[in-house]
């Protein structure tokens, strides 16, 4: 039975409705000032003339003026199925069956694939191990399609999750090595944001670099502002989009709208907003779609043939491109799902073969640098509903991707999956490292 559950996205910090007036029920005194957030029976307002915020006790506004705040802070529901069609577990390991070369030396890395797969219950999976610049392996598990009646081919396209970032960070390095980008560039003349942008919008913003982007520091921070990427329903309502149609230019209006979270540099905290606007500042620079400049420089330096950005909506995605267990993901379009990729170009829309990364990770360090000869111990996770993706680069000269078409129910559990099958991995590898020479 397909669990249901509510999606609770409390919206705050949404300035669209301009400024309006204020009244102080018991004295009349008015206040004219934009709406920023309200919760725990505060309103947050911001005064255009001079930027000053206010925070003024609800219970202290005139009935209309809690009425508004009520509409504008309003929870949204959005009904959907959990992140899996339906409970899904494997009879056996026994039954879950590969595609790809058999290979005795690595029959340890199928072994901890298979463990993995059914202890997770992924219903489809792919797994590439590299080193020395080649593929040494690359092998498939599960399913091909949503029936489950076709075996998975090595070749297929998965979203990468936010193991894409570091291919956003290549792509960003990239164009400053090329002098078509620098760090100190900030987003702000880049964009030609002045006479653009929305009135009352965060003088901050100005200050924000390509530096901070990279680096997680822009001013975003998911503890403050939530994880605003997820929040597509809302975004959609607030900018009069349809949810089909909601791109990641309606995405930025809004958050030009919203308060920042930290002044620019002054610390670090994981953005996908960020690198899915320096992805957006990448292909504005360049005058090209996100995915062309992606082909056109880290896609091509590694060899990668099957880089492609995942849409959304099933009809939409390249050829190749596997199915998802999480729900709704529909053949056909009865309604339109609430998680939009578009909102994630370059934070965890990407979308390759294991094959493919695995030649990124041999042309370029995690971090978004070119590969040298140096030693580095790097591993990503990314995590989203629909996908598990685990990038490593050991100091043993192996790197590895493995991706998972469904992640677990439980937000404690998704690092724990990645930890694991880097566990199981890292273990397989010193096996096949001792067993070479047979």
């Amino acid at each position: 039975m397909k669990v249901l559950v509510l999606f609770l996205l409390f919206c705050s910090a949404i300035l669209g409705a301009g400024e309006r007036t204020w009244t102080d029920a018991a004295s009349g005194r008015t206040l004219t000032a934009d709406f920023v957030s309200a919760n725990n029976g505060s309103v947050t307002l911001r005064r255009a003339a001079d930027g000053r915020e206010f925070t003024l006790p609800l219970g202290s506004l005139i009935e209309a003026d809690q009425m508004f705040v009520e509409e504008r802070s309003k929870i949204v529901t959005v009904k959907v199925d959990a992140d899996c069609f339906e409970p899904f577990n494997w009879n056996s390991t026994d039954s879950i069956r590969g595609s790809g070369k058999p290979d005795r030396l690595f029959r340890f890395v199928d072994e901890a694939i298979v463990t993995w797969a059914y202890d997770k219950s992924v219903a489809a999976a792919v797994v590439a191990v590299s080193e020395n610049g080649e593929i040494i392996y690359e092998r498939a598990f599960g399913y091909q399609d949503a029936l489950r009646q076709e075996r998975l081919q090595t070749a297929t396209v998965m979203r990468l999750a936010s193991i894409s970032k570091p291919i956003t960070a290549a792509v960003a390095k990239t164009l400053i090595r090329d002098g078509k980008l620098q760090e100190a560039d900030t987003v702000w003349q880049l964009l030609n944001l002045d006479g653009k942008a929305p009135p009352g919008v965060d003088a901050r913003w100005k200050d924000i670099t390509i530096g901070h982007l990279l680096k997680h520091g822009a001013g975003w921070d998911r503890e403050g502002s939530g994880a605003v990427s997820f929040m597509a329903p809302k975004i959609a309502e607030d900018t009069g989009a349809e949810l089909n149609q909601l791109t990641f230019g309606h995405m930025l209006l809004w958050m030009l709208q919203r308060p920042l979270d930290f002044d620019p540099g002054s610390k670090e905290a994981y953005s996908n907003f960020g690198y899915s606007l320096l992805a957006h500042v990448c292909a504005t620079v360049c005058g090209k779609p996100w995915i062309e400049v992606l082909k056109e420089t880290v896609g091509q330096a590694a060899g990668m043939t099957t880089l492609s950005v995942s849409a959304s909506d099933v009809a939409k995605r390249a050829p190749g491109e596997t199915w998802y267990h999480y729900h709704p993901e529909y053949t056909e379009e009865p309604e339109v799902m609430p998680l939009r990729m578009e909102l994630k170009q370059g934070s965890g829309s990407l979308a390759c073969s294991a094959g493919d990364y695995c030649r990124f990770l041999e042309k370029y360090w995690i971090s978004g640098e070119p590969r040298d000869d140096k030693i580095y111990n790097y591993t990503f996770f990314g995590s989203m509903p629909g996908t598990t993706a685990i990038c490593r680069q050991m100091d043993n000269g192996f790197s590895f991707v493995i991706i998972g078409n469904r992640r677990s129910d439980s937000p404690e559990d998704w690092t724990k999956d990645g930890m694991d099958a880097v566990e199981l991995m890292e273990k397989a590898l010193e096996l096949v490292f001792l067993n070479r020479g047979e």
